[in-house]
């Protein structure tokens, strides 16, 4: 939850550097000041659940799934929240996907519990060059 308070937060900020370009001003949470890098963290986390979200969405849309569907089983399976809604609702299960399906479905939901830039870090080039 602390994630959305930052973003939201920044986001007022941006407006009011919008209105008021000389004015200084910061996010502060509990009194404190939050740091740069951690708006920037948590900006890009956030960045990075929604362009996942939007791939399998893309990905099971393409594959002829309805638009609830797609959506809702993205947001459950990165969001790891559960069931969604349509074909994958609360009275449903996943079955009926392919093996392919499953497999993609998977990977996603790892990457949704094992936080984003843990899993996608490990695709980077940086990262092996130093083994």
């Amino acid at each position: 939850m602390i994630r959305y308070i930052v973003l939201f937060k920044n986001i007022m900020l941006q407006f009011t550097r919008i209105l008021h370009p000389r004015a200084v001003a910061d996010v502060f949470i509990d009194r404190q000041k939050v740091s740069f890098h951690i708006i920037s963290s948590t900006t890009g986390f956030i960045f990075l659940f929604v362009m996942t979200n939007m791939l399998v969405t893309l990905y099971l849309f393409g594959w002829g799934f309805d638009a609830m569907t797609s959506v809702s089983t993205a947001l459950a399976i990165v969001g790891n929240i559960g069931p969604g809604f349509a074909l994958t609702g609360p009275a449903q299960n996943y079955a009926f996907f392919s093996d392919v399906d499953k497999i993609i479905l998977s990977f996603a939901m790892i990457v949704g519990r094992l936080e984003f830039y843990t899993v996608f870090l490990l695709f980077s080039r940086s990262f092996w060059k130093k083994f």
